[in-house]
């Protein structure tokens, strides 16, 4: 998975490397099982921008009628990473059963 990544000096969504127990303890404070995929890019590297800024979609978005931007994932943490989901989709007024991977609101 060496090539999702795209490496940066600076990039903002890239937060400092974790472990498995952080892992473990954010599916238990989140009450989620994350999936397998996502754990091991996020262990590889810990959020960043990606080298793929696209995901298929069988419904119109935004972006496009077959698929939405995506350019980076955040990664595991209570600052720009996946912990603020809860106060994300409080202030953004999105379904409470979400964990945010990507996006500033009004994607």
């Amino acid at each position: 998975m060496k090539n999702f990544w795209t490496y940066e000096d600076e990039d903002p969504y890239t937060l400092k490397s974790i472990s498995e127990r952080d892992i473990q303890k954010a599916e238990k404070k989140l009450g989620v099982k994350l999936p397998e995929e996502y754990k091991a890019l996020i262990l590889e590297q810990n959020g960043g921008y990606i080298n793929f800024n696209a995901f298929p979609s069988e419904r119109p978005t935004s972006w496009a009628k077959d698929h939405v931007q995506v350019d980076y994932l955040l990664g595991l943490g209570k600052k720009e990473g996946i912990l603020e989901s809860k106060a994300f989709i409080k202030e953004w007024g999105l379904p409470d059963n979400l964990i945010l991977i990507h996006g500033d609101g009004h994607t």
